[in-house]
């Protein structure tokens, strides 16, 4: 039997989202028209959005105790632990009626406000136990026929973890989605009111496609000879 494992604490903090899944580093668009925003609520400083505090993966495998001439069978579990990861109500205001145009020819029609801190809410915590077993038969010198069936979120355990899919509702709405029922504010000056000048969707932290949940129950095989 062999056993391992491992855990990672970690903290990723500030007040940009400096890199995504799917293209690593990106720009800030910060320093662009500074004078319609203020980083106190276009960019607070917080724990971002890729920040998950715990990961940990232990495992074990088993090789059965048969004779040799029959093979070798190897049982193999998997178990991840992954804490949330966070996000908040960001929402959109127009700045411009509040701003002396130093003389832009096409200032922003709207800035990014962010109503509640950056990490005001976190995912579910996602716990994973995948299953394999493996079998391989020596045919001669080096040559092996292997056979393996893996068995991915074993006890089809959900959790709702997954932000960075946008797959998880994060909505706000604002005047300048609902002038009719929203009022608008001087972001400079003014604190806003939730349910006057802002409110979070319908659907705010709610799943909006399967990408939100853990991977369900999955079941995968491979055959193949090693020489």
């Amino acid at each position: 039997m062999n056993l391992g494992g491992n855990y990672t604490l970690s903290r990723l903090w500030g007040n940009v989202n400096g890199e995504t899944t799917n293209s690593g580093p990106v720009s800030s668009s910060l320093t662009s028209y500074p004078e319609y925003i203020d980083l106190a609520w276009t960019a607070p400083t917080g724990n971002l959005a890729p920040d998950q505090r715990h990961r940990v993966r232990m495992w074990g495998t088993w090789q059965l105790p048969i004779t040799e001439r029959l093979g070798t069978f190897t049982a193999g579990l998997f178990e991840q632990i992954n804490t949330g990861t966070p996000y908040g109500a960001l929402g959109s205001v127009d700045s411009s009626e509040f701003v002396d145009n130093p003389g832009y020819s096409q200032p922003p029609a709207t800035v990014n406000y962010w109503f509640t801190d950056r990490d005001a809410f976190r995912t579910e915590t996602m716990f994973r136990t995948d299953f394999s077993l493996n079998y391989g038969y020596r045919l001669s010198g080096k040559t092996e026929l292997f056979g393996q069936i893996q068995v991915l979120n074993l006890f089809n355990q959900f959790q709702l973890f997954n932000i960075n899919s946008n797959a998880i509702d994060t909505t706000v709405l604002t005047a300048v989605d609902d002038p009719d029922r929203f009022q608008t504010f001087n972001p400079f000056t003014q604190t806003p009111v939730k349910g006057v000048n802002w409110d979070y969707g319908e659907d705010f932290g709610k799943p909006v496609g399967a990408a939100a949940y853990t991977l369900p129950r999955t079941f995968q095989f491979a055959l193949g000879v090693r020489f």
